[in-house]
């Protein structure tokens, strides 16, 4: 209440204005849940997004439990468009239900200082990293543990996806921006909004992590544990400061920075 002087002098208590909703949500902010008109047209679309996000890509990506494949920068123009197209595809059309319904605020599309961007991506690089060294010699310990050889783990192929030359470097890096924009969009401001909005605060944490380590079975099942991991570090980082940019930032950058290594340290060395 604000107080407010009376023409008599007296004073008498006016309600304050109602506040707009921030762009961007502060620290600790908690979705609301959707209201029940809207809940069954959103579950319908988080479906569809999802099946056309994941479907394809899992279904093509079974073929990696017995053959893992590596990604590959031997790529047509052509067919490098119809990749980043059918990525973006999904991507647009979550973006535009999040814009439809004023909810690019709250899904972490609000403006950010390029310092805030840049910072906290080279921060979730870093958490990346950590994370997946982590759950690397974890997992190496728990396989010694059962009598497992680390040996048989390795790549015995001698086929590099990535070659050192400009032209592969710049399809690694067009795979890399296109990966860390288009799958941000849909697995983290997307799909974890959507599913806080409909009060599943849980299954938003988990199952947006879960399909889109799934999508990555082509590399091989013992993978799956080191995606996790990553996934595990971009969907905190989204969670702890709300904003899908430097989530974007840290995906692309990780992308990038594998396929360089890629290049510069071939399989057979």
């Amino acid at each position: 209440m604000q107080p407010a002087q009376h023409a008599f002098g007296s004073t008498w208590y006016q309600p304050e204005p109602t506040r707009p909703a921030p762009t961007s949500p502060p620290p600790g902010w908690t979705m609301a849940p959707a209201p029940e008109v809207e809940q069954p047209r959103i579950r319908f679309e988080i479906l569809t997004v999802l099946l056309i996000a994941a479907v394809p890509g899992f279904i093509i990506g079974l073929e990696g439990i017995g053959d893992p494949q590596e990604i590959t920068t031997d790529i047509p123009t052509l067919e490098l468009l119809a990749m980043v197209a059918a990525a973006a595809g999904p991507a647009v059309l979550a973006y535009h239900f999040l814009w439809r319904d004023k909810r690019l605020g709250v899904a972490g599309f609000g403006r950010r200082p390029a310092a805030f961007i840049a910072g906290y991506g080279l921060l979730g690089l870093v958490v990346v990293y950590i994370a997946l060294f982590t759950a690397a010699m974890v997992a190496g310990s728990i396989f010694v543990a059962l009598g497992g050889d680390l040996d048989s783990l390795d790549d015995a192929s001698d086929d590099d996806g990535v070659a050192l030359t400009a032209a592969s470097l710049a399809v690694a890096y067009v795979i890399s921006i296109t990966a860390g924009v288009t799958e941000e969009i849909i697995f983290r401001a997307y799909a974890i909004t959507r599913l806080e909005e409909l009060g599943w605060r849980r299954a938003a944490v988990i199952v947006p992590g879960v399909v889109f380590t799934l999508l990555h079975l082509y590399q091989g099942i013992q993978a799956l544990v080191l995606i996790g991991a990553i996934t595990a570090a971009f969907t905190w980082l989204y969670r702890w400061k709300r904003s899908i940019w430097p989530v974007m930032v840290a995906h692309a950058l990780f992308d990038g920075v594998q396929l360089t290594l890629a290049a510069f340290l071939p399989a057979g060395n």
